[in-house]
């Protein structure tokens, strides 16, 4: 490969040309006062300082609005200075840029710049802008804490909006300022802690912080607005505990009240399914599982699907705890169930919390008082009709026994029955099938009756010596003290 005759001076002349250029790598730009804002009649003093070999300096102003026009442009030359009187009638009220360059005068291709945006504006305009910047501030903050609320009312993770919460800085950087404005005076537009009077930076100020997700109560800011201009300093709290309207505080009240009266309900109408399940014999594993802790009751009945508090956590919780705070319902089982066949004793109890002004209060829910009068007296109706119908069957078998022990001189059908310790009665001439009103048997042949279930007892005292002999037999029916009834027997004799 060859080389022409020109390429060897080229190739040194774009070398020199690189080294005088890579003299100049640096310029900084003093400005006093450093501010984004000017009011009209600052005096604006710039100094620049660069790396370069003799350098040359200029400075370009141009208005960007209104009307955007070249304002003025010195010539280059050596000193480093320039001063702008804001007030002039060069310089009215609109936004500016500021061009200031520099070059080397041996070589004028070496050339850095450094562009300075600023506005300059009357006081009045500064101040409402500080005034707007901070309700605005006021507001966006008020915004995101009812939105915390509302992320809480659906279950919504709110840990991002707790660590926003948590901090100044985190709040500024997230919230408030993302965008990193800059104070009138100069610096960041909103600072943590107190207002910033010389400047004009709002103060962030954490009167109480987010510590945890789950905990928002009495999370509190304060937002400073700075002495500026003649502002008077000001401060707006906004909490999370007052950043609702009346009506939304209302309807979060109707809300709470409205599961209150629901879990009462909803568990007054699993109990008398249990009821209903009893008088029909059917199997009570699974109520019995619901009723089984205060945790089961809650997620099986009153919120299988897991419905939220209106301040975050699930809409009920086990006794009173922090319902206050979120709203939630408590919920105690004072006392579970014994046993598949014995409910007696079952009870709940709830309580409304003392939530954004609630009066608090409490109710009970027992298994042995969710039926009405009427189904009450229904009930003893049963149990009493079954008590003398089974008196009429064994004064029936006994009339039985006489008329065959005349006929044939034996009565085999009714000494049966009376074998077996009542379990043949109630099966030949009852209806062992049948079911109590709480549970078991509508018969059984032990003790006075089972007050608990409303069972009558069949008790053989004294049963025939055989199916000759019936002398001395005698058959009691106990009514149980079920539901109030008087615990009543009736003895029938074949004597009799």
């Amino acid at each position: 490969m060859t080389t022409k005759a020109y390429g060897l001076p080229l190739l040194l002349l774009l070398m020199l040309s690189g080294l005088a250029r890579a003299g100049l790598t640096q310029l900084d730009v003093d400005r006093v006062p450093a501010k984004a804002i000017y009011t009209q009649g600052d005096d604006l003093q710039l100094t620049a300082r660069s790396d370069g070999s003799a350098p040359e300096y200029r400075y370009v102003l141009r208005r960007l609005s209104p009307d955007p026009a070249a304002v003025l442009a010195t010539a280059w030359r050596p000193d480093p200075a320039f001063s702008l009187a804001t007030g002039s009638l060069l310089t009215p009220a609109g936004k500016y840029r500021l061009v200031v360059k520099v070059r080397e005068s041996a070589n004028p291709d070496a050339l850095r710049q450094q562009v300075i945006d600023f506005r300059i504006a009357p006081e009045a305009e500064i101040v409402a802008l500080l005034q707007a910047r901070h309700a605005k501030a006021v507001e966006t903050l008020r915004t995101a804490l009812r939105r915390v609320i509302k992320r809480q009312g659906f279950g919504r993770d709110v840990t991002a909006d707790c660590y926003h919460l948590s901090d100044g800085g985190h709040l500024i950087a997230a919230l408030l300022d993302p965008a990193g404005s800059m104070a009138p005076g100069g610096g960041p537009a909103f600072v943590a802690g107190p207002a910033n009077a010389e400047t004009g930076a709002i103060g962030v100020e954490m009167l109480n912080a987010c510590t945890h997700p789950d905990n928002w109560n009495g999370v509190e800011v304060a937002l400073h607005l700075p002495a500026y201009l003649g502002l008077p300093a000001t401060a707006v709290n906004v909490g999370y505990d007052a950043v609702l309207l009346p009506e939304e505080v209302q309807a979060q009240r109707d809300l709470v009240l409205q599961r209150y009266h629901d879990a009462i309900a909803r568990t007054t109408a699993a109990l008398r399914q249990v009821i209903r399940r009893q008088g029909n014999g059917v199997d009570l594993a699974d109520q019995f599982d619901d009723f089984q802790t205060t945790y089961s009751l809650i997620d099986n009945v009153l919120n299988p699907y897991g419905k939220p508090a209106p301040r975050g956590g699930n809409a009920y919780v086990e006794g009173q705890g922090s319902a206050a705070l979120t709203g939630a319902v408590g919920v105690e089982m004072t006392l579970p169930p014994a046993d598949f066949d014995d409910w007696w004793g079952v009870s709940v109890d709830f309580h409304l919390p003392a939530f954004l002004g609630l009066e608090p209060q409490s109710s009970t829910v027992a298994y042995a008082s969710v039926l009405t009068a009427d189904e009450q007296q229904a009930q003893r109706e049963l149990v009493l009709a079954r008590y003398q119908r089974a008196i009429g069957e064994a004064r029936l078998l006994f009339a039985n026994a006489r008329t065959q022990l005349a006929a044939y001189s034996r009565a085999s059908a009714p000494y049966l029955a009376l074998q077996d310790d009542g379990h043949t009665f109630i099966r030949a001439r009852l209806n062992e099938s049948a079911h109590a009103p709480r549970s078991g048997p509508a018969w059984i042949v032990a003790g006075a009756g089972d007050a608990k279930s409303g069972a009558v007892a069949i008790e053989v005292v004294q049963p025939p010596a055989s199916a000759r002999q019936w002398a001395g037999t005698e058959l009691r029916v106990h009514l149980p003290a079920f539901l109030g009834l008087g615990a009543a027997t009736t003895v029938v004799s074949f004597d009799e």
